[in-house]
């Protein structure tokens, strides 16, 4: 009983830091109930074993999307990276960034992160980088001498330019035997997803 006190412990412990969304995700997608009590907790485990056991005769990673997602993502980005290193001397990220400056929608480093996915001091140092490759300005002003508003460069703005055909070509590989039908379904698909992941971020 004891051994089974510890554990509903740290069970409790590492979910409690995440939203009652993402609890509720969890626990639904493995069949569960949250236990509310160390005798419940060695109950439930066992039906746990039980579901992951049955559940992995069945698992296909290849058909799982937590794998497929990430995997499309690390594919496309090295695409990105080996066209905008080799011919544009920067990132896929950083020239992602100099796009967003170049939409004049985004000017602040934290709209950037947002955006990008990242944490702040990560977006700061992609900042800093592209600032000392004088293809991005920091000014600022306003009420809040804090705030620095990012401009491109004329040099910057240059390299966003070209850009969009080097998406184009990357893209158009990817999507490769897609119909017109497929690549719109694909589209408002993703987008579902992210709107339905930022009601749990």
């Amino acid at each position: 009983m004891l051994r089974d006190v510890r554990t509903y412990s740290m069970w409790r412990n590492s979910l409690i830091d995440l939203s009652c969304a993402r609890q509720t995700l969890i626990l639904r997608d493995i069949g569960l109930l949250l236990p509310t009590s160390p005798s419940s907790y060695s109950s439930t485990m066992k039906n746990f074993q039980v579901t992951v056991q049955s559940n992995a005769e069945t698992f296909q990673l290849c058909d799982c999307l937590n794998f497929l997602l990430p995997r499309v993502h690390s594919t496309l980005s090295s695409m990105v990276n080996h066209h905008t290193i080799g011919e544009l001397g920067v990132t896929g990220t950083q020239s992602g960034i100099l796009c967003m400056l170049s939409s004049g929608k985004l000017r602040l480093a934290s709209e950037l992160a947002r955006e990008c996915g990242i944490d702040a001091s990560s977006t700061t140092r992609l900042i800093d980088r592209l600032e000392k490759r004088r293809l991005v300005t920091r000014q600022r002003g306003g009420r809040d001498r804090r705030t620095a508003h990012l401009t491109l460069t004329p040099e910057g703005q240059a390299v966003a330019a070209r850009m969009p055909a080097f998406c184009t070509v990357i893209m158009d590989r990817a999507l490769d035997g897609f119909t017109a039908h497929e690549k719109r379904s694909l589209t408002d698909m993703l987008r579902r997803i992210l709107e339905n992941s930022e009601d749990l971020a």
